[in-house]
């Protein structure tokens, strides 16, 4: 259980630190069209989503770029202009079991062509840490 626990905060850090090398460029330089916080927020709404089909929330979107170091504002103008673009769309999602909708991030075909047009930008393996490597047990080992 410790070391899932272990694996996921180190997953959880890896996402973090690829957030923040996005975050790293100029925040007035462009890349084919966008900018960094634009591709925050559009890495962000991709790492998120689990199927072609599925979408997330603004605030799971709002989250992942916190910890990468944007604003609010930055956010906010992140989804509002990848919108305009026709990158990205806000939907309403379908009724939960409270019989409850709430906005949804969408991409669209654009934002997905963007994404596989630029993947050679982004980080798409992780390294296996030392610390995550089984390490042969021996006589001490056993309590008995």
């Amino acid at each position: 259980m410790g070391d899932e626990i272990t694996a996921r905060l180190k997953a959880q850090m890896k996402k973090s630190a690829e957030l923040q090398t996005i975050a790293s460029l100029s925040p007035v330089t462009k890349t084919e069209g966008l900018s960094s916080y634009e591709i925050a927020a559009l890495v962000s709404i991709m790492e998120n989503r689990l199927s072609p089909d599925s979408a997330v929330t603004p605030d799971e979107v709002r989250q992942g770029m916190r910890k990468a170091g944007y604003t609010d504002i930055a956010i906010g103008l992140s989804l509002e202009s990848l919108r305009k673009k026709g990158i990205m769309k806000f939907e309403q999602s379908e009724e939960n079991n409270f019989g409850n909708t709430y906005t949804i991030c969408v991409l669209t075909e654009e934002g997905l062509d963007w994404l596989l047009a630029n993947q050679a930008r982004f980080t798409l393996s992780r390294t296996r840490s030392t610390s995550l490597k089984s390490t042969p047990i021996d006589d001490e080992d056993i309590p008995f």
